[in-house]
Parts: structure tokens; sequence; C-alpha cells
């Protein structure tokens, strides 16, 4: 028996099956547009069979996954779709080959949520060509409601050497365009954000530019209802202070934003953060705050703990990779709210630094 299940949100768009026979079951999932990944399980009595598959049903029930038939499946996934090229194929055909295949894709006129992976040697070249590309073919793409450029692996390319791009000419080219995802920041430019369509706006990187970060603070875009900005570190980008991210807290106009990102924060400034966070102006509205992949410390959980009170709305709090003590953790593990607490990290220190400072060498999940 086949049971679908489908997951979307601004952020992804995953499916999850599973085939339950007699004592195996058979698992395929991933992100939608993908052919996802297989995993089979064997048991030695059906019974325990099929207690697991109820068990592993449940988890994703539990994670909000809706099940659908095959059929939706089928359709849901035509909406979405990953292009990408192989090591040979940037070797023997080049950055053309990206574009036929997107243009070859035959649901191409019902593709709602693209993803552009790798173009060739994107360490050295930069993603120019591919939004360049996209602006000049945009009367085929109109009906795109998400775009994320960038989306690699490590193998395909470390984050921090991902050469991004020039937006400043998408918002008017894809002017119903709902989410923009970004994934590396190296001469990134946003240019000035004019958009009445767009819901959510994520930048992925290792460090961050005050620029870019000023960009969103300056852009006029009244329906943004997300914004997850990964800050990183300053040997890779970051600019070194907090000085735009509270800028961006204090100045910037999105009287629909449920769902503010501060994440991949430093050591030097992860606690700091809290502090503006739970002062910024739209604490009151905030439905998910995420200050996952952090050096967030005991000293910062303290603070959100203590001002949990300035988020009357608040349904998720994502704090997972952190460094909080295992005293501190359960401390939001009682709270009344969802909490993501995984992936405990350990603070390590090393001597003092010429200043009598305690110098520490962990780090934000995602630096390179």
């Amino acid at each position: 028996m086949k049971r679908c299940f489908i997951y979307q949100d601004e952020k992804s768009q995953k499916f999850w099956n599973i085939d339950i026979g007699d004592t195996t079951f058979i698992v395929n999932y991933g992100r939608l547009g993908t052919q996802g990944q297989t995993q089979e399980k064997s048991f030695a009595q059906a019974e325990d069979c099929q207690k697991a598959a109820q068990k592993a049903i449940d988890e994703k029930i539990k994670k909000g996954y809706t099940e659908v038939s095959e059929e939706t499946v089928a359709n849901t996934a035509d909406e979405a779709k990953r292009f990408s090229l192989t090591y040979d194929e940037q070797e023997d055909e080049g950055i053309e080959l990206l574009f036929k295949k997107i243009l070859g894709y035959k649901k191409l006129a019902t593709l709602k949520h693209m993803t552009i992976a790798n173009w060739p040697e994107a360490y050295a070249n930069s993603a120019d060509d591919v939004i360049q590309w996209l602006i000049e073919h945009k009367e085929k793409f109109q009906q795109l409601e998400s775009l994320h450029i960038g989306d690699m692996t490590y193998e395909e390319c470390e984050i921090s050497w991902i050469i991004q791009a020039n937006y400043s000419q998408l918002w008017s080219a894809f002017p119903h365009l709902k989410a923009l995802t970004v994934q590396g920041s190296t001469d990134l430019s946003l240019g000035e954000i004019v958009s009445d369509h767009l819901e959510s706006l994520e930048i992925i990187c290792g460090g961050l530019p005050g620029g870019v970060i000023d960009a969103v603070t300056n852009a006029k875009a009244p329906n943004l209802r997300k914004v997850n900005l990964y800050l990183g570190d300053e040997n890779y980008g970051f600019d070194g202070n907090l000085d735009a991210v509270k800028r961006f807290l204090t100045d910037s106009h999105f009287p629909k934003l449920t769902y503010l990102g501060i994440c991949n924060i430093d050591y030097q400034y992860a606690d700091e953060a809290a502090e503006l966070i739970c002062h910024c102006q739209y604490a009151p509205q905030i439905e998910v705050l995420d200050m996952s992949k952090s050096v967030l410390t005991d000293k910062g959980g303290q603070v959100l703990l203590d001002n949990l009170d300035k988020f009357p709305k608040l349904q998720l709090l994502d704090l997972e990779y952190h460094y909080l003590s295992a005293k501190m953790m359960e401390k939001f593990r009682k709270l009344p709210i969802k909490v993501k607490i995984g992936d405990p990290q350990v603070l390590d220190f090393d001597e003092e630094d010429e200043d009598g400072e305690r110098f520490c060498y962990s780090g934000p999940m995602f630096t390179e």
C-alpha cells in the first residue's frame, strides 16, 4: 500500500512517499521536482513493519505534511523543478546547456517554483549571465512564484565561494515573484527592491555585507511576510558589526512581517543580536523567530526567555545549532510554544588574546 504526502511553505516544497509491504517498506522523499532519495527498511515480523511505518507517517504529519493522492504529487511536482549541471556537462557544454534544459522542460508553462543550482565554475563565474538570461526570457516565466539561485552542495561549490549577481533589474522583470532565495553573497547586489507581490526574501551565505542588509532595509515590499538573513563570519563577508542589522530592525517598513530570521551569527554578535531582536519594532507581530545556526550562548538564551512577553503571537522559536547549556535547553523545552533546539554545540576557547579576552574558535554553522 502506497501513501503520499507533501509539505509546502514559503521556503520549501517537499514530498514523502511510503510504500508498505508485509515486512518491508520503501520511502521515497525529497524536493518536489526531483527524483529524491529512496530508503528501504525490512523487519522480521509484519506487525513490526506496520508499527514502524505508522510511526514514520505520524512524525511527518506532526511536521506539517499533508496526505494527498499520487496524482496530486505528480501535478504538484510539475510546478517545481531544480535545474543543475553535472561536472561533465559543465566541462563539455557549459552554461548554454543549463539554459537549454530550462527551456526544454516539458512543463515549463506550469512551472511555479524554479531552483537554479549550479552554473559552470561558480567560484570563478558570477550568476550575472543567469540573471540576465532570465530577464531576456522573462515572458516565459511570468507564472513563477518562487526563485532560488545558487542551491549548491558543498561538493559543487562552497557557500563562501559562490559568486552571485546584480539583481537590480529582476524586480521589474518579475513583478509577480513572491519568493526569492539567494545562496552566496560574493558580489551580491540587490539594487532597489520594489515589489508589491514579494512575500519571502532569504539570503543564505557565510558572510553578509552590510550593503545587502541596507538594501533589504530600504525595500518597498508592503506584502513581505518573511525575511531570513544569514549574517555569517566577518572573514567571509560579514562587515563585522550589527549596525546594519539594527538599522534593518529599526528603519525597515514591513507591516505584514511574521517570520523574522537573523541567523548563522558569529560568537561576537549572537547574544547582542538577541537583545536587538527582542526590542525591535516587529516583536509584537512575529509568529516565527529564527536564530538558528548561530553561536547563541546562555547569555543570549536568557535574553530571549526574559523577553518572550514581547512576542505575543510567537508560535515557533528556531534555535537549532546553538551553544546553550543543558540547563538552558531544558528551560526552552518547558515553554508553551514550539521550540527547535536540536544540534547543540560546545564552545571552544583558546588562550587569552593581547587584551586579556578569551578567544573563541567556535563559529556559526555556515562560513566556508
